[in-house]
């Protein structure tokens, strides 16, 4: 399952970043190099979330998230015109609903 997961994860990244930035588009070393480090990222700040996190505090979790990838895609792609949006009333449960 988690290998699963984190090559789903790699794979969608790398896509993203390969339509959203001529110069990833045309390094596909440089875009897997950040596809595996968004993936490492985000997988352990989810299970360090999990861990040590308070449920009551997962919006933040997700706002914090959101921010560190925000930054991480504008000094990876300046030449990227790609911004993700989000709803104002869009909760943690919206984007990622628990499977129970």
């Amino acid at each position: 399952f988690f290998e699963s997961l984190q090559s789903s994860i790699v794979d969608r990244t790398d896509k993203l970043l390969e339509l959203s930035s001529p110069s990833m588009a045309k390094d596909k070393v440089i875009r897997q190099l950040c596809s595996q480090a968004v993936t490492g990222f985000m997988i352990d700040a989810v299970l360090w979330w999990i861990e040590n996190g308070d449920k009551k505090r997962d919006d933040d979790f997700f706002r914090w998230a959101r921010q560190s990838l925000n930054t991480l895609y504008r000094q990876w792609m300046p030449d990227s015109n790609w911004r993700p949006g989000r709803r104002e009333d869009e909760t943690l449960e919206d984007i990622a609903p628990s499977s129970a």
